[in-house]
């Protein structure tokens, strides 16, 4: 493969985080500021807004997140006249295309869900209603006074609202590179790596989001695990499979076989259609480069589950970028079958099952993660366990 480091712009992200959030509705004849002394970090809805609780609940986490200084979008955010007034530029750190959404910060309607019995005791205790939000980040520029201000919006959120957080929830990271997306070498050398350390980076994260419909593995869904080569790929017809997921590979193609398929992709289509899951909800999702999804040219990272870890949600979008700016500019073809062959040995050790092997599974990510620069998520994720980094401070 070809070097990409002298045309590939700098990296940009964006993280989308889903929580639950808490909801309790005034009923007549109760005192407003009795309520909200007894429900702290709960979103009190006055009784004459209780036919719009849903926008009443996001304006007011706008209004409190403003108040602490991030530049939000109105919650109508696709009504053109719902954007605050003043210069069209982005706000500070956004690093985005035309796309104003993008801009500043974005809260808005989610479907995610808490287990019945969660909700039943809720309501039933203190009459608490739950509904999905999701916070999005501006187009960041990837640095480091970026990720600080991902961690610093979830400690400000928390400070005067208590979300839940469920299996259903997800932390999607996009990385991407401005408006003119990343070439199609860089696509490559990404989809080759992120195939190769599959075996580590599933393992980051709780059992609920191994292989679910909303984060399904590309090492056992994919095109490319289930015997498409690049040949075909490369000629293929595109079909719109938005809704379509496909069953599991019973013989997955190796590791290393996989990555010889996608080197010889001569495309970013053609890159996408290998990685592909059927759904655009493959773990590692590269479906915003197929021809009809020319519209946010970011590779998706959907395998973390939503957290109320603010440090855990920082270092995981360290680890989305860092890894993708790493295969781009600096892996060499031998770097990557040094990895990949390592992973076709980790992937032996985690089926066996044996606890000895599970360990030195957790060393080879900390060193992994080391050797490509991320020496603090390194030595995190020694320390901790992926229940603790996923739901970190969580209520539920």
């Amino acid at each position: 493969m070809s070097a990409a480091g002298d045309v590939l712009q700098p990296l940009t992200m964006g993280v989308e985080w889903e929580f639950v959030l808490p909801l309790r509705i005034q009923r007549q004849g109760e005192g407003i500021d009795v309520l909200r002394r007894d429900n702290l970090g709960v979103i009190i809805i006055p009784y004459d807004y209780h036919g719009d609780l849903l926008n009443y609940c996001l304006r007011s986490i706008v209004k409190e997140l403003r108040r602490k200084g991030f530049d939000m979008n109105d919650v109508d955010e696709f009504n053109t006249a719902a954007f605050p007034e003043g210069p069209t530029l982005p706000s500070p750190h956004a690093n985005n295309s035309v796309d104003m959404l993008f801009h500043r910060w974005g809260l808005e309607e989610e479907t995610v869900s808490l287990p019945v019995h969660i909700q039943q005791t809720l309501r039933r205790e203190r009459y608490i209603l739950t509904r999905g939000a999701e916070l999005v980040t501006p187009a960041f520029s990837a640095t480091p006074v970026n990720f600080m201000e991902i961690e610093r919006m979830v400690s400000s959120v928390l400070s005067f609202l208590k979300p839940f957080n469920d299996d259903s929830c997800g932390l999607h990271v996009h990385v991407g590179s401005g408006r003119s997306g990343l070439p199609d070498d860089a696509v490559r050398k990404i989809a080759c790596l992120l195939w190769a350390v599959d075996p580590i980076l599933y393992r980051l994260h709780t059992e609920q989001r191994h292989d679910v419909n909303f984060a399904q593995r590309n090492r056992y869904r994919s095109n490319l695990a289930r015997g498409m080569t690049a040949a075909v790929a490369n000629t293929a017809i595109d079909v719109t499979l938005d809704f379509v997921n496909f069953d599991r590979a019973t013989d997955p193609c190796g590791i290393i076989e996989g990555v010889r398929e996608l080197i010889k992709c001569k495309n970013s289509g053609a890159v996408a259609r290998l990685m592909s899951t059927g759904s655009r909800n493959a773990a590692y999702n590269f479906g915003y480069y197929l021809m009809y999804y020319n519209v946010k040219p970011t590779i998706e990272f959907r395998q973390a589950g939503g957290t109320l870890n603010g440090k855990w949600m920082r270092l995981w979008a360290q680890i989305c970028v860092r890894i993708c700016e790493y295969a781009a500019r600096e892996m060499a073809d031998d770097d990557l079958y040094e990895i990949a062959g390592k992973c076709e040995e980790v992937e032996a050790w985690d089926q066996s099952g044996l606890e000895e092997n599970q360990r030195k599974i957790d060393v080879y990510t900390s060193t992994f993660l080391s050797d490509i620069g991320l020496a603090e998520a390194a030595q995190y994720i020694l320390t901790t366990t992926p229940t603790q980094r996923t739901h970190g401070n969580d209520l539920v």
